[in-house]
């Protein structure tokens, strides 16, 4: 798709995010509430030690659609804390 889309100057690009504060990981629609067990069991999984923020994700959105991500295509960034290197590893 993205290499077919790319002469018409349309790039085409994803963001994988890891856990982030929902209604899924807190039981409710308080984004400020405190994870429920469930989400403590993972975040100990996470070396950066927290959930992600919206606010990352949004920057990540807003750099691909800006012109510093112009050259960026094909690509899915993943946003996670680096839980993925150690989900990884486990399975080396």
């Amino acid at each position: 798709m993205a290499a077919g889309l790319l002469p018409f100057n349309i790039r085409v690009n994803s963001i994988a995010p890891g856990l982030f504060k929902s209604q899924l990981t807190t039981g409710t629609s308080d984004r400020d509430a405190p994870l429920v067990p469930l989400g403590q069991d993972q975040i100990k999984n996470i070396p950066k030690g927290r959930e992600g923020l919206w606010e990352e994700i949004a920057g990540t959105a807003l750099m691909l659609s800006s012109p510093a991500g112009s050259y960026i295509n094909a690509a899915t960034i993943i946003i996670d804390g680096g839980w993925r290197l150690l989900s990884s590893a486990k399975d080396i």
